[in-house]
């Protein structure tokens, strides 16, 4: 997950979630802020505004991974 997070910063894009083609029916992803993504988009920098001028700021992800066993790790990686 780390090494996909880190190449999809490099190269600018979000690539599709593995296994996602059908979604579970049971959940409403148009009423909730997430999104299962399902093809493959541009990643831009965030825009802010600083003091009225236009600035692009770094791309942030977090990953995280859930072991069978009750370990759990979760890392948030922001790009140089």
């Amino acid at each position: 997950g780390l090494t996909k997070v880190i190449l999809q910063m490099r190269h600018g894009v979000v690539v599709p979630t593995l296994h996602a083609a059908e979604l579970n029916p049971h959940i409403r992803f148009e009423s909730t802020p997430f999104v299962v993504q399902r093809e493959l988009c541009q990643w831009g920098r965030p825009v802010r505004e600083d003091g009225g001028e236009v600035k692009e700021t770094a791309r942030i992800a977090g990953v995280s991974s859930f072991g069978a066993g009750g370990s759990n790790a979760h890392v948030v990686v922001e790009e140089y």
